[in-house]
């Protein structure tokens, strides 16, 4: 996994036919990554497409990677570049400019899901519905954060908590709609029941939950620092 580290690749759709400054965007653009310049870039693949009846170009960019920078650092400095060279000859609608994930890298990470499951199908079958917690998680969740960032890695990891979360709020939730529906108005005990259980269970998720934000700080250069307060006044305007 650790050789499989890499910086996402960049698509851009320009409009047809290219203009001159949008063909100048392209050739700063393919001139850095030439030069080696740390943030340059190179053009993989050019396609003629269209958006709705619009002739567009599409381009597959990648940089080259950096070892002392994190993929995501480095991704979003290239996208800084790309997107200050191409933003005054960009359509005026439509998709301009995205990355794109790598296969392999995504490959890798799905592996992290059967790893070392040498379980039964039964306890298989509760960790795939989140019951239970997959015993890779944490390595999973390492390797996203250092691929992607540790902002992704909070999303997947509340995700996966606010799943097995919902299990016990279904168990304690779902009898009451059977056992007695037609009791479920805001008169009835059930309903205010009801109302105590979600709150309470939402406190407890809450709670849980605070942990959660060592997953927040920023993976850059092997540092751990926060992001927002560090580069909130480096962000480039585009």
């Amino acid at each position: 996994m650790q050789s499989l580290t890499k910086v996402p690749a960049v698509a851009l759709m320009l409009p047809m036919p290219l203009s001159a400054d949008a063909q100048e965007a392209l050739d700063d653009i393919k001139q850095a990554g030439d030069e080696q310049r740390k943030h340059g870039g190179e053009i993989l693949i050019a396609a003629e497409t269209s958006y709705w009846d619009s002739p567009r170009m599409l381009y597959i960019l990648k940089t080259k990677a950096v070892d002392t920078e994190s993929p995501i650092a480095q991704l979003q400095k290239f996208l800084e570049v790309v997107a200050e060279a191409t933003l005054p000859v960009k359509a005026p609608d439509g998709p301009w400019l995205w990355s794109l994930q790598e296969p392999d890298v995504a490959a890798a990470l799905l592996v992290c899901e059967v790893v070392n499951d040498s379980e039964c199908w039964f306890w298989r079958l509760l960790r795939t519905l989140r019951i239970l917690t997959p015993i890779c998680l944490q390595e999973q969740q390492r390797h996203v954060k250092e691929q992607y960032a540790p902002s992704t890695t909070y999303v997947l990891a509340w995700l996966n908590q606010y799943t097995q979360g919902i299990w016990p709020l279904l168990v304690v939730s779902v009898p009451f709609a059977f056992v007695n529906p037609e009791r479920l108005d805001t008169v009835s005990w059930e309903f205010y029941t009801l109302q105590v259980i979600v709150m309470v269970w939402a406190m407890f998720m809450i709670a849980r939950s605070r942990h959660r934000t060592q997953f927040v700080q920023s993976y850059e250069a092997g540092e751990s620092r926060t992001f927002a307060a560090a580069n909130l006044f480096q962000v480039a305007i585009t």
